[in-house]
């Protein structure tokens, strides 16, 4: 079995002539009888990516075929089967879709995916720091994403900035962004955890469902991005896994940086190991980036996977309260104190429900997976010895920019332009083996409606629908809890998009029975893109002085205030600065330099003393 695990490195394709040749000959041609191939983007290790077009439906799309080098390895050819599998069993905006699988020429494998037109999250990040309002709305997407792989039992096992596509808005329709201003597409399942026993009755392969795809002592992946559970092995690597990748991503985007300067792959991982992640200023002074994110960003960082979040879900709900709850002020968000951690201090991860109400109490002791002497005691020499005796699958490793090339390249992953293939709902996820609930904090009672909701909706509008109107009627108070709201907010665009019965009554609860809370919801609704169908009926129902007047002080001043002309603004700062909130920030901070440019934009006010006092007012109560 040893030389099996050889090709698991990665073929390089620049080194076969067989590769090569078969690849350019593939262009022009017809395979399946309905794919004809237009141009070849990239190989990989394992094989080549396309664009192609389906003959019958006008349509393009990319395919993957295996090289020939790859194809006398049966382990590769089912490892290419359970890409598809996942690909074709994960439904999600920010997932790429798989369409077909087969062979032609008698026996070349090939995987049809969805065509994506963008560029990669490595590409974004070479060009340096991340916006933190836009980092946050990315990853959300990508938690999305693994949280709808894992509610499937499917670890993606390599995510990475180059298996993340990022999509301008003109590429998906309107209804597919959820109102988003740039989509993510999560790509390349090819070192993917599938469970095919579970998803699939006829597996081609009798044999497949029993087999370990990954030979004993290998480790696969990319040590830039690989979380150090991975030291005991594949198995070892579950859903948790996932999000410690994510969260060295969002370090990557907002400080430009990867968390470390080791290099070399050993050393890269004995890192991943051993040291606490730097805290983001210290990796680039440059860079102010929230306490209250960086905050998420470490927790997703911890070594033991029982201390990060228990899953995508947990994820999300922590970035929607951060969403919520920060103020914009030239770019940076400014926490309320009563929310996220204290500014000083070691950064404590933050409660899943990121809500005031909830008090985080000491975990009780717990048997934990890296817990004890044997992992990580030794410190990075025992590490890299652990390292040396393991058969690393990698194909070198980039620590400083986190360019190290994946271990088993699936054909597309080569180069950032080889990756072709809304709010986005948030899957309920359920975490493999390692994520245990009892081991992560109990939920608070607005983040377990929360996730009651998002879970009814993972089923379809009409479940949404009902399971939103039972909240509304059964726990009218839980609706003041920001977890909920936002879970709401999301709930209803999508109702309302998919024209559900409910839709009325749903509008008549939030305008009529929820009192404040309802108000705030339409508030965020009324905030959707042009097109919105929840947008326009929130801003119609906003429009009216008996539903308006119900709101609170503070809604009703940033509500005017983003409905005044540029003119009339300046009258509304004092009433801001007494009665606004977060909300009230986010206009603020918009109409101060450098946030917009005074030449072009006539909100745009340059030293402003009674804007400036409104958002000193602001920031002041909030901290209190």
């Amino acid at each position: 079995m040893a030389d099996v695990a050889k090709p698991l490195a990665g073929v390089d394709p620049n080194q076969s002539d067989s590769a090569r040749q078969r690849a350019a000959s593939l262009v022009g041609r017809t395979i399946s009888d309905r794919y004809r191939i237009v141009e070849l983007l990239a190989m990989g290790g394992m094989g080549a990516i396309y664009r192609a077009e389906h003959l019958l439906m006008r349509k393009a799309v990319a395919i993957k075929v295996l090289h020939p080098e790859t194809e006398n390895f049966p382990e590769l050819v089912a490892r290419f089967e359970r890409e598809a599998i996942a690909g074709a069993h994960i439904v999600h905006p920010n997932v790429a879709a798989a369409s077909d699988f087969g062979k032609f020429d008698g026996g070349s494998y090939f995987l049809v995916l969805e065509y994506i037109e963008g560029e990669t999250l490595s590409d974004l990040i070479r060009r340096g720091p991340v916006e933190p309002r836009r980092v946050a709305k990315l990853a959300r997407q990508l938690a999305a994403a693994l949280g709808a792989a894992h509610q499937k039992e499917i670890v993606h096992r390599d995510v990475k900035p180059k298996n993340v596509m990022v999509c301008e808005p003109s590429i998906l329709e309107t209804a597919a962004r959820g109102g988003e201003d740039e989509i993510i597409k999560l790509i390349d399942f090819g070192l993917a955890k599938v469970p095919v026993d579970k998803l699939s009755t006829a597996a081609r392969d009798p044999d497949a469902e029993n087999r370990e795809l990954t030979n004993a002592g290998v480790v696969m992946g990319t040590v830039a991005y690989m979380a150090p559970e991975t030291a005991l092995g594949m198995r070892a690597v579950q859903a948790r896994a996932d999000l410690y990748s994510l969260g060295v991503i969002m370090y990557e985007m907002l400080t430009g940086k990867h968390m470390f300067d080791a290099v070399e792959p050993q050393k890269l991982f004995a890192a991943h190991c051993t040291l606490k992640p730097p805290s983001m200023k210290e990796r680039n002074p440059k860079v102010d980036v929230p306490h209250s994110l960086e905050s998420i960003v470490m927790r997703l960082l911890e070594k033991d996977p029982a201390d990060r979040y228990p899953d995508a879900d947990a994820l999300i709900t922590a970035l929607d309260a951060f969403k919520m709850q920060m103020a914009h002020e030239a770019g940076i968000m400014k926490p309320a104190a009563s929310v996220f951690p204290p500014p000083m201090g070691e950064l404590t991860p933050l409660p899943s429900a990121a809500s005031g109400s909830l008090q985080i109490g000491k975990a009780q002791p717990k048997q934990r997976l890296l817990s004890g002497p044997l992992p990580w005691v030794a410190g990075a020499v025992g590490v890299l010895v652990v390292i040396g005796g393991l058969a690393f699958a990698i194909a070198g490793g980039s620590g400083a920019r986190g360019a190290a090339s994946s271990a088993a390249l699936a054909p597309g992953s080569a180069s950032p332009e080889a990756a072709p293939p809304s709010r986005s709902s948030a899957s309920g996820s359920k975490s493999g083996a390692a994520a245990s609930s009892a081991a992560a904090p109990a939920l608070g009672a607005g983040e377990a409606d929360a996730r009651t909701l998002r879970d009814a909706l993972g089923g379809g509008p009409a479940k949404g629908a009902v399971a939103l109107l039972d909240l509304m009627k059964a726990k009218p108070d839980g609706f003041r809890d920001p977890a909920l709201q936002s879970a709401a907010s999301n709930a209803v665009e999508k109702i309302a998009d998919a024209e559900r019965p409910e839709v009325d009554e749903i509008f008549d609860q939030l305008s009529t029975k929820l009192g404040e809370p309802g108000l705030d919801i339409l508030y965020e609704l009324s905030a959707l893109p042009e097109g919105s169908k929840a947008g326009a009926r929130a801003l119609e129902l906003l429009g009216k002085p008996e539903v308006i007047e119900k709101a609170s002080p503070a809604m009703r001043a940033s509500y005017d205030l983003r409905n005044a002309s540029c003119q009339q603004r300046p009258f509304l700062f004092p009433r801001a600065g007494k009665e606004g909130d977060d909300r009230t920030l986010v206009i603020l901070g918009a109409m101060q330099p450098p946030a917009c440019d005074p030449k072009s934009s006539p909100c745009c006010f340059v030293k402003h003393p009674e804007l400036e006092k409104a958002v000193a007012d602001i920031r002041a109560r909030l901290r209190r």
